[in-house]
This record gives C-alpha cells, structure tokens and sequence, in this order.
C-alpha cells in the first residue's frame, strides 16, 4: 500500500492535480453555497410548478447543447497528448479546427431552430400545462437558442482542462452562477415578480455574459490563438474520429440523466419535479465533490497511458477507491438526517419521501463508481465497447422507468429505479474492461 501511495503522491502529475484542487477549493466552498442558495431563492419568487417547468426547461437545453458532436472531450485527449510532446504549433491547428467546425455547426442548427421556431410544440413533453405561462413554447425555443449559441463559447472548458487548468474551469462556472444568484437576489430585494421567463432570461444572460468575457480575455492573452489559417480537413478529421464516439456517450449519459425529468413532467404533475429534484440536490453534491478530485484526473490518466505508465494508473485508482468509502459514510448520514435537512432548507416546498431519498443516495453512489472508471477509459481513449454499452442503456432505461413508475406503480421514484438499475448495469462492465486494459498495458 505504501508503494502505491508513493508512486502517486511523489510524480510530477500530482503536482499538477495538487494546483489544480489547491486553486478550486475556495471556488469550490462558493459553488457549493450557491448550489443550495439558488433553489432557495427561486422557490421565494416562484412556485413548485414554475420550478418543476424551470428544471425541465434547463435539461431539454442540455441535451441541445450535444450539438457540439463530443468535438470537446476528443480535443481535450488530443490536446493533452500534444502537449506532453510540446507540440505548440499542432495544438493551436486543433483548436482551430475545433472551433471552425463548432461555430459551424451552431450556426446551421440555429437557423433550423429559427426556420421551425412556430412549428415546434413542447406541451407533448409536459401532463399538465393548465399552470404553465401560454408562451411556454417561446420560453422552451427561447433556451434552445440560447444552449445551441453557446456551444462554441463552452468550447474553452475542455481547452482548458487539456491544458490542465482545471481550476479555471471551476472559475468560469461559479462566476457564472454567482452573477445568476446576485441578479436573482437584485429583483428579490427591489420586489420585482420573477416569472418563468423573467427566470430563464436571467439564467441566460447571466451564463452568456461570462462564458462571452472568458473567451475574450483566453484568446487575448493566452498564447493560444484562434488562427482560421491553421485549420484544415485532416485535422478535424482526427478530431471527429473519436468525437463521435464521445458524442454517442454524451447523448446516452444526458438522457440517463435528465430523461427522468422529462418523464416525471410527461407521467406526472410538475411539483414532481420540484419534490424529485430538490431530493437529489442533497446528495449531488457528493458527484461535485468526487468531480472536484477527479477531474484533473481525466488528462494525467490520457498522458500516463499514453506513455504506458502502469503503476501510476493502479495507485491514482486505489487512492480514488479510498476517497470513495469517505463517500460512502457521508451520504449514509445525508440518508439518515435527508427529512430534517430538506425541512430546513426548503420547509414545506415539498413533500417528503424517505425511499425517494434513500434511491438517490444508491445511485448517486453507483455514479461515483462510474466516474472513478469513465476518467480512466476517456482518458486512455477506449470508447468503442462504451458506446455499445451507452446504447443498450439507453434503449433499456426509459421503458426500464416507466415499467417502475407506472406498472409497478413506484411513482416517481421508480423512475430513478430504472436508472439505478442501468448505471449499475454499466459499471459491472466498466470494471471488467478496466481490468482487462490495465492488464494489457501492464504485458
């Protein structure tokens, strides 16, 4: 065990994780006072439905921010690669190409939006829209514009992580947050009503202007530049290799993700939102916790494998299944305290459900599992049987959820049933493979 502690601790990519978390941990203390003050403060200008109608919006919008075709994670295993070879000019030539290719992308999937803008009809999506404001569908198309815009802009995430700047990153989404929260506490203290798409308005403002700031001041003075000189088929080519494999990946998670609300707005009322998502909120810090320590990870592991560095990948593992088993005990006594913590941070806005509770604690668990082998296998590049894996769990979760919530009649809850069911179904073979390239490396 201690020779395991000493390969990890005592290497020069623990020095860059070591910065990376040094530099984030304040950022960190903030995002996490924002994530509870925010529900809070939303929930003080709106109700319970407006809120369901609110988080239903935010994750129909991510799923159009995919449009990006997993462009993101393949340039940041890219970039990583180039830049342990010192290869300067070859990464400016991919960010280029990247970013050529995104504004593209966005730009033609923009005017499509805009050419079926009055055709398109959300109220399929949503059981009961006798509380929601009669632009909804201008309000859904509003944020979909918004998503797919700033495809190109959020970009400059996965550049950073590859450049392992990771606490940058961290910088770019709380100052996001932050200026949502002071904007929202702003109309609350001048007793401004927030509607729906007041809400949403300012949710996009607020997100657009920093990710708008962040990428003037990267490419004003990084030593990065945008040169459209630089950009050739070839390149975009190899990026769009592995892209689409992530993009595939990407879909899968996002609709295991967020197709439980969608099917909680489409199967029952939109205070079910409200109640299935505030009892999330007090685990999912758990995954922005593990996230926080594991995303520097995601580049030493591509850089480590890349250079065929074993032992390096077994003792940042181990030292990642360590941190997990704090996890554990920590999310047991979230379980054991989750009705005094929602009645003290958000009273009578829901209805309490101990099993509820209990299911996202196992699954929020599981995710952490995921999160410990996902790094390694984007990182090392093995994607194939991933994307055959994220399929299956696709076709398999939704039908999987509604045969809980509706045939067995869990409610709500039993959709996240299916999910858990799917995410461990994942990690069972994402240890396997695991196992198996650890040992091919090691031969």
């Amino acid at each position: 065990m201690n020779h395991l502690f000493n390969i990890f601790f005592k290497s020069n990519r623990f020095l860059i994780i070591k910065k990376n978390i040094l530099y984030s941990i304040l950022l960190k203390i903030v995002s996490l006072f924002l994530f509870f003050a925010i529900p809070k403060l939303i929930l003080l200008n709106v109700n319970a439905e407006h809120y369901g109608l609110f988080i239903f919006i935010i994750s129909l919008g991510a799923i159009f921010s995919l449009l990006d075709l997993g462009i993101g994670n393949s340039l940041r295993n890219k970039i990583t690669i180039l830049k342990s070879l010192n290869k300067k000019k070859e990464i400016v030539k991919f960010i280029t190409c990247s970013n050529f290719f995104l504004i593209t992308i966005s730009l033609i999937c923009l005017l499509l939006l805009i050419f079926f803008w009055q055709n398109l009809k959300w109220g399929f999506l949503i059981n009961n829209l006798s509380d929601a404001p009669k632009n909804i569908n201008f309000i859904i198309n509003t944020f979909i514009f918004y998503s797919i815009f700033s495809i190109f802009l959020k970009n400059i995430n996965f550049i950073l992580l590859s450049l392992h700047k990771s606490y940058l990153v961290d910088l770019i989404d709380v100052a996001s947050k932050l200026f949502f929260f002071i904007l929202l506490l702003t109309f609350y203290l001048l007793n401004i009503n927030i509607e729906l798409f007041l809400l949403i308005k300012i949710q996009i403002f607020s997100f657009l202007t920093i990710f708008i700031f962040s990428n003037f001041l990267f490419y004003k003075f990084s030593k990065i530049k945008f040169k459209i000189k630089f950009f050739s088929f070839s390149n975009l080519l190899k990026i769009l290799n592995n892209g689409f494999s992530f993009f595939l990946m990407q879909i899968s998670s996002l609709i295991l993700l967020f197709s439980d609300k969608i099917l909680i707005s489409k199967l029952f009322i939109s205070s079910e939102i409200t109640n299935y998502f505030l009892t999330s909120q007090i685990y999912i810090f758990l995954i922005m916790f593990f996230n926080f320590l594991n995303i520097p990870l995601w580049s030493s592991f591509t850089e480590a494998f890349s250079k065929k560095d074993f032992n390096w990948i077994i003792s940042a593992i181990f030292i990642e299944i360590l941190i997990l088993f704090v996890l554990i005990l920590l999310a047991l006594t979230i379980y054991n305290y989750s009705y005094q913590i929602l009645n003290m941070w958000v009273g009578d806005k829901i209805v309490f459900d101990k099993s509820l509770s209990f299911a996202w604690m196992i699954f929020v668990l599981l995710r952490c599992c995921n999160i410990i082998l996902t790094n390694f296998l984007n990182g090392a590049g093995i994607l194939k049987f991933q994307v055959y894996l994220s399929l299956f769990t696709v076709l398999l979760n939704i039908p999987l959820s509604i045969y809980f919530a509706i045939n067995l009649g869990f409610g709500p809850k039993g959709i996240l049933f299916g999910s858990i069911v799917c995410v461990g179904f994942t990690l069972i073979f994402k240890i396997f493979f695991t196992l198996k390239s650890l040992i091919l490396i090691k031969n």
